[in-house]
This record gives structure tokens, sequence and C-alpha cells, in this order.
């Protein structure tokens, strides 16, 4: 049984056992998001699953918690085929519109683990919540990597486009390359790639990192 196989039995185990206790959706301050002035972003994440395809609906606020101004993201893992194909979604009153952000500068692999901030002021993340993002984030790691599909659902004046340039340091293409078991990461990720470091996520154990490949990483997410 591969790496993948077994994220995916976790998360069935999980969906089977846990019967109705996990919560249908998860309201959240993240711990990676924070506004262009540094304060709290917050994430409300609901998951639709069928057949063919898994919709990750998230609402998302820059302007605090109680703030009426929330943005409605939506990525789809279409499973029809593998590897899986992924596509990005801005909704307005239930009609796509113009992507606010570049989707791909954060999820050039579909959608990637949530993660909370568990010491935040504004919301207390219950047990359930806590195992709900567990079950999720098992899905999540199995579907390992994943295609980029376009959006071409309106004519849009900016479609997304993947990066220029595929980051080449060893310790992160054993994984994030087109014959890893993630999709490959590209210079125009470098703040994702940045906070992961820094923050000793990545590489995940028990992988590790050369002190040749470390001297890399920190040329490419800090000019030195």
């Amino acid at each position: 049984m591969n790496t993948l196989s077994v994220f995916k039995l976790i998360y069935l185990l999980l969906e089977y056992l846990g019967g109705g206790i996990f919560n249908e959706d998860i309201l959240f301050e993240s711990l990676e998001s924070k506004t262009s002035q540094g304060e709290a972003v917050f994430n409300q994440v609901s998951l639709v699953s069928k057949e063919h395809i898994d919709v990750w609906k998230m609402k998302q606020s820059h302007h605090g918690i109680g703030s009426k101004e929330w943005d409605h993201i939506e990525i789809r893992v279409h499973k029809k085929k593998s590897p899986y194909e992924v596509s990005y979604h801005q909704i307005k009153n239930n009609q796509e519109i113009e992507y606010k952000a570049d989707c791909l500068r954060c999820h050039s692999g579909g959608p990637r683990l949530i993660r909370v901030n568990t010491s935040s002021q504004d919301i207390q993340m219950s047990l359930i919540d806590k195992m709900t993002v567990f079950k999720w984030n098992n899905l999540i790691k199995s579907y390992g990597r994943v295609e980029f599909r376009k959006n071409t659902n309106i004519d849009r004046m900016k479609p997304l486009k993947l990066g220029t340039s595929m980051v080449q340091i060893k310790s992160c293409t054993k994984c994030h390359s087109d014959q890893g078991g993630r999709s490959p990461l590209y210079v125009e990720n470098i703040e994702t790639i940045k906070f992961l470091f820094k923050n000793k996520m990545m590489p995940p154990w028990p992988h590790s990192m050369s002190k040749e490949d470390e001297r890399e990483i920190k040329e490419l997410i800090y000019g030195f």
C-alpha cells in the first residue's frame, strides 16, 4: 500500500467510524494567510464530495470575523482520471466572476492542507472541529499530484497560468515534480515556500534537507 492510499484509508475510516459527529463546515483563523496590513484572515471551509468530484468551498474575510464582505472561492478536484485534475473558481451571487487573486500562487497543486491558528483570540476550535480538519487533511494528502484544468466558464480577462520556472531544489523535487507524489512548485510560489520553510513544515517528517539544499532555498526565498 502506498502513502497516498494510507491517507485515503485514514479518511475513509474516520468517515465510517465517525458517523455524523463531524462538522459540515469549519470557521477558523488562518495560520498562514494575513492581510496586507498583517491582520488575521478568517476562512469558512466546507466540502461537497461526490463520486467524480470534490468541491472545496471557502468563504474568506480580510476585514475581520464580523465583516459582511466575504469572498467565495471554490477548488474543484475532478476525479474521473488519474492523476486528478483541479480547477479554481471565484463566485459571487452564485455566478462565476473574475479572479480577485492569482490562485496558483498559493495553490499550484489543488487544495492545500487546512492550517488553523489554534492560538486565535477570536475563534476557539472545538475537538470536533479539530477532528474534522484532521479528516479533511488526510483526504487532501491522498490526492497526490494533480493537473491544472483551465476554468473556461467565462471569458476571463486574466486567466490563470502555471508558473514560468520550476523549483529544482532536490529536497523539494523528491515530491514536487511531474514524476513525484505532489505537483511541481514554481518560483511564483515563493511566499508559500517561505512560510512552510520558516515554520519547518517542509520538508515533512521523516524527510530532511541537506545543507546544500538549505542554502539554495534560502537564496531563493531571501535572495542571498
